[in-house]
């Protein structure tokens, strides 16, 4: 019987990265309970464009962040080249930190 396909893996033969699997990779090692950590990934209908939303609760928040967001940086820079690999662009969002609320916003800073 074949493995149950997850909602967030890559479909066979698109080249797309598995971006869910991948941050599970590289944060699961870093937390206490890795049961807190929620990860939903949507694609867009080619694949190419991915939107990562990240959530964890507790003590696991800030050691997936690192001191400074420094973890979470490096993190992001490694979604980054796996998806310029591919083609493509991701954007991360971890929920509960002002990341998610103000990244991609320009306030007019440069108009």
């Amino acid at each position: 019987m074949p493995p149950e396909a997850r909602a967030d893996a890559p479909q066979p033969g698109t080249g797309a990265p598995d971006y869910a699997g991948l941050l599970r990779f590289l944060l699961e090692p870093l937390l206490d309970s890795p049961d807190s950590l929620r990860l939903d990934c949507e694609r867009t209908k080619g694949g190419q464009q991915a939107w990562i939303r990240l959530a964890l609760k507790g003590s696991d928040r800030g050691r997936a962040l690192g001191r400074g967001g420094r973890n979470v940086q490096a993190i992001e820079t490694l979604l980054h080249a796996a998806a310029a690999a591919a083609g493509g662009t991701v954007r991360l969002e971890v929920y509960g930190t002002d990341r998610a609320d103000d990244r991609g916003q320009n306030n007019g800073a440069n108009a």
